[in-house]
């Protein structure tokens, strides 16, 4: 396995934009979201996005739109220290039907690093 890790901060998207952002901000409260995304998208987005991401909780997924051929999957990991992602970034031309599969493979990784590590309760700031 090839393990990749970006410093926040670090890739030129805003979070709502590629799967692991879209991961941890579909775990905040709605009320949170609207403060975090009112500055930095046009009023009129803000309620279309909250909406998209409570209908994929537990999951963040983009599919090229912003980097081209590239698809990203991500779920949201809860620990004792935050709130993470856990993601895997592949050519869109492989995906294919595998998406069921690969969600579960990264469910099955989060599950497994929560219960070593301890699973947080609350969204970090």
């Amino acid at each position: 396995p090839l393990r990749v890790v970006f410093p926040l901060g670090t890739i030129p998207f805003a979070a709502h934009q590629l799967a692991p952002g879209r991961a941890m901000l579909a775990e905040l409260p709605t009320d949170r979201l609207h403060r975090l995304l009112a500055g930095n998208l046009p009023k009129a987005e803000v309620p279309e996005l909250i909406g998209a991401l409570a209908q994929g909780r537990d999951a963040g997924r983009d599919t090229g739109s912003f980097i081209p051929d590239l698809s990203g999957f991500a779920v949201p990991l809860r620990t004792h220290m935050g709130l993470y992602a856990i993601a895997a970034v592949l050519p869109t031309s492989r995906v294919g039907d595998h998406e069921t599969k690969i969600f579960a493979a990264l469910r099955s990784a989060r599950d497994g690093i929560e219960a070593r590590i301890g699973l947080g309760t609350e969204p970090a700031d």
